[in-house]
């Protein structure tokens, strides 16, 4: 679920890029909170990360938490088409 969210705000960006709309970025209110908000959700992920990371690496996962190789494969492959649509859609809205 929490990938096709992620595709779905690639995809929103990728479509503001497209109609033109990098120029809201030129209001500064606008830029610093969409900044911040950006920074703010990117720590939050980062110690979630690391958090979990320390539970794995200390035996704390759980057997529904461990996937088969299958289904791995498929997230990382899902992962990867998301990143690769969220950097076009970044790339057209710094298109100046």
């Amino acid at each position: 679920m929490k990938g096709a969210v992620a595709a779905v705000v690639d995809m929103v960006y990728a479509g503001l890029g497209v109609a033109g709309a990098s120029w809201l970025l030129e209001i500064d209110t606008l830029r610093v909170t969409l900044g911040v908000t950006g920074a703010v959700v990117l720590a939050r992920v980062g110690l979630r990360t690391l958090w979990s990371a320390f539970g794995i690496r200390l035996g704390g996962e759980v057997e529904e938490e461990v996937a088969s190789p299958r289904r791995a494969l498929n997230a990382a492959s899902a992962l990867a088409i998301v990143g690769f649509a969220g950097v076009l859609g970044w790339r057209t809205l710094r298109a100046d």
